[in-house]
């Protein structure tokens, strides 16, 4: 049996994360998971801060169907 895996579509954050970029970061995953069926990797080893509105980001990320 041979098994073909989609290439994974990445999402790199970098900087701060704030509430401004908290809003782009929402935008930008679910435009990512729309694309990909779901499968998505969010790169986050060049992210300096990141406050509560990034998180809820990255938790609507996951949430999102």
């Amino acid at each position: 049996m041979e098994q073909h895996q989609q290439p994974r579509t990445m999402v790199r954050v970098t900087g701060e994360m704030d509430q401004d970029r908290g809003r782009q970061l929402r935008t930008e995953l679910h435009a990512a998971l729309d694309r990909s069926h779901g499968d998505v990797t969010v790169d986050l080893s060049g992210l300096v801060f990141c406050d509560s509105s990034g998180l809820n980001a990255l938790l609507a990320g996951v949430l999102h169907t």
